[in-house]
């Protein structure tokens, strides 16, 4: 039931990292170079609301919002990371049945799994989904399957 939002999960998640031109790239490999994780989850944090907001966008209208265009990249990426989140709970879900009813044990054993697995897969997802990662950045360079 859920499989159609993973494969538009994964979707998104390609679409705003094709989002970026190189030069916007090479910005955000710039910054990451001599930033510390620390504020990059900070800078997140702060602007989770807009993230999402982002990430419900269309294309055309991230681009023309006001207050997404001068850190454009740094939305696109941040939304590119929660649209891989997304994937992998959804993934999750899909390969258990956690429903209603039923013992609690058994749901709450199964939404362990259920955590597990999508942890499991988001650590498998790169996280820098460009060529050249910036150095001592915290990534791995895997990609989404969409099929």
């Amino acid at each position: 039931m859920l499989d159609k939002y993973e494969k538009d999960a994964a979707a998104m998640a390609e679409e705003l990292s094709e989002s970026l031109d190189e030069s916007e790239i090479e910005i955000l490999r710039a910054v990451f170079e001599t930033t510390a994780p620390e504020d990059w989850l900070q800078w997140k944090a702060h602007r989770a609301a807009d993230v999402v907001a982002f990430v419900q966008a269309t294309p055309s209208q991230r681009r023309k919002k006001v207050r997404w265009k001068e850190e454009y990249p740094f939305y696109a990426y941040a939304g590119y990371l929660h649209c891989v989140k997304a994937y992998a709970l959804l993934r999750a879900l899909s390969r258990y049945n956690l429903s209603p009813g039923g013992s609690f044990r058994r749901v709450v054993a199964d939404a362990g799994l259920v955590y597990d697995h999508a942890a499991d897969l988001e650590l498998q997802i790169t996280c820098w989904p460009w060529e050249n990662p910036p150095k001592n950045w915290l990534e791995s360079s895997n990609q989404i399957d969409a099929s």
